[in-house]
């Protein structure tokens, strides 16, 4: 889809003259009679709790949950270090173990790391890549249903799975507070998904186990289930993010036009933020308070990449730039070293930093793609070595002309 600046369409406001109005002070939960409103404005885009008896037609919740765990036996869930603030900034590392599935070669970046996906067609019997196909034709159907209301955008495809496993919270954890009303504590932060494509849908399957590894009953108390908080943040992500002039803050006051709302999720659900509500909204993930019962989450999270997060267009922009290795124009040496620095800084150096569990696991699918960037890696390097001599013997007058 296009990444040109347009006009964007905000969410609406709560209106002025529903009664109850929302509180601003604590969370909107499906119990309140506000709830339904802020869903069909603030929220609109945004379908939880669809609830199947078989989750597709092609896929049972048995297989779906022997894919997700047989992921946890084969050790790819890994812990993640990022830098939430940016370069320069303090490293963090994630409570949440992650692993990422996808078309072969595709990657997702986030909060500074790169992932490198493993191949959804032979991972978990493909039953990641077959969940995928089944979301994009429910996600067909709710868009023609969402374009009743506004006009859409996206596509329906994805290109990738980031599947989390998260522990629910326990007196020995060290989950924190969800900064705005300190009443619950968040799993996931406060965020927006990154390296997405404009407008696209993310879906969500997600399902709760015990320590025994067997699915649990939904909780009957809202405060007791896993849920997912969403807040109103205009351009946090899509087209129009980088013009954004306020930094976002966690812990701005909520306003009565904008509820926050906290919504449980029954277990073995699908839900999905639709077109562009990723664009003007934040979402987080709140555990329940498990002191007796722990319980494991793992969810699923189909997304369609944005353009240049595939190894693929890595080669195609590398061949590119060596093809015009007979210039010497200044357009041209801007465009290597630029190449140079990406691949290197944003491939080879993302691929190692990682550690031997990342490289065990990685390297077998991997170890063809990696090699071709660093031949493409000391191609550049070479072209620079050979710019900076030519440019040495023009500064000296030797250079023949």
């Amino acid at each position: 889809m296009s990444s040109k600046l347009s006009q964007p369409s905000y969410p609406l406001p709560f209106p002025s003259t529903f009664s109850p109005q929302p509180s601003s002070t604590t969370w909107l939960t499906p119990s309140s009679p506000s709830y339904s409103t802020a869903l069909s404005t603030c929220y609109l885009g945004l379908k939880t709790s669809l609830k199947p008896t078989h989750p597709f037609p092609s896929l049972s919740h048995t297989q779906i949950l022997h894919s997700l765990q047989s992921l946890e036996t084969s050790h790819h869930y890994q812990t993640d270090v990022t830098q939430p603030f940016g370069l320069t900034t303090k490293l963090s590392k994630t409570y949440v173990t992650r692993c990422l599935l996808g078309d072969p070669g595709t990657t997702y970046k986030y909060l500074g790391l790169r992932m490198f996906s493993s191949d959804w067609n032979s991972i978990g019997s493909g039953v990641i890549k077959r969940m995928s196909e089944e979301m994009s034709k429910e996600v067909d159907s709710e868009l023609k249903d969402l374009s009743k209301v506004k006009p859409i955008k996206g596509r329906s495809c994805f290109s990738v799975s980031l599947i989390n496993r998260m522990e629910s919270y326990t007196s020995k954890s060290k989950l924190k507070l969800e900064p705005t009303f300190e009443t619950d504590r968040v799993t996931v932060s406060w965020h927006a998904d990154s390296s997405l494509e404009h407008y696209s849908t993310i879906g969500v399957y997600h399902v709760i186990v015990n320590e025994k590894r067997e699915v649990v009953e939904d909780e009957k108390e809202e405060g007791k289930c896993w849920r997912i908080a969403c807040k109103v943040v205009p351009d946090a992500e899509g087209p129009n993010a980088s013009t954004r002039t306020s930094k976002i803050s966690d812990t701005s006051e909520p306003s009565p036009q904008y509820p926050l709302i906290s919504v449980p999720l029954k277990n073995k659900s699908i839900y999905y933020m639709l077109d562009d509500f990723n664009h003007h909204h934040q979402h987080a993930v709140l555990s329940p308070s498990s002191e007796g019962r722990r319980t494991v989450r793992y969810s699923s999270t189909h997304r369609l990449l944005r353009y240049g997060n595939n190894v693929e267009e890595m080669f195609e922009k590398l061949d590119n730039v060596i093809k015009g290795f007979n210039s010497k124009s200044l357009k041209q040496i801007k465009k290597e070293f630029n190449c140079e620095r990406e691949v290197e800084g944003e491939w080879i150096r993302q691929f190692y930093i990682q550690g031997k569990k990342h490289w065990s696991l990685k390297w077998g699918e991997w170890e063809d793609r990696v090699k071709k960037l660093f031949e493409g890696w000391e191609r550049l390097e070479g072209r620079a070595g050979e710019v900076v001599e030519w440019m040495w013997k023009a500064v000296m007058g030797k250079l023949n002309r």
